[in-house]
């Protein structure tokens, strides 16, 4: 796999990867991962925190994370989010639609013990992201 840098000011995300496919992957995620470049905001209402290409096996997160304010469960929680579209990728609806999303995704995620705690903490602090 093609190495990216992974260490940003505050977070090593090649760290917390190796953490997180250690505790619930049983090391079987196989990612690029990498801080995502700023740039300007297109809306003022939402923010993709983090991304997962399956083509390229690559995970961005959003540099907007890498800040003093931000916990550390809420970078784990963005980064298991995405690790687990590798764990568990896109499947086909009955009506032939792609979901990225599904029942089996959704109880896997509630694996991870702050995802309660990290999700309160991203949408009470959203403007403060937004406004990075």
């Amino acid at each position: 796999m093609k190495q990216h840098k992974t260490t940003g000011v505050y977070f090593d995300l090649g760290k917390i990867f190796a953490d997180l496919n250690w505790r619930f992957f049983a090391h079987s995620i196989e990612a690029n991962i990498k801080w995502g470049i700023r740039r300007q905001l297109r809306s003022k209402r939402s923010i993709r925190l983090g991304s997962y290409h399956p083509d390229k096996k690559t995970i961005i997160i959003h540099p907007c994370l890498d800040q003093a304010m931000v916990p550390l469960i809420c970078v784990e929680r963005i980064l298991f989010h995405e690790m687990l579209h590798q764990h568990l990728p896109i499947k086909k609806s009955p009506t032939g639609k792609n979901l990225a999303h599904y029942p089996e995704f959704y109880e896997f995620e509630k694996k991870y013990p702050y995802l309660k705690e990290a999700d309160l903490w991203l949408k009470g602090n959203l403007p403060r992201l937004l406004s990075f």
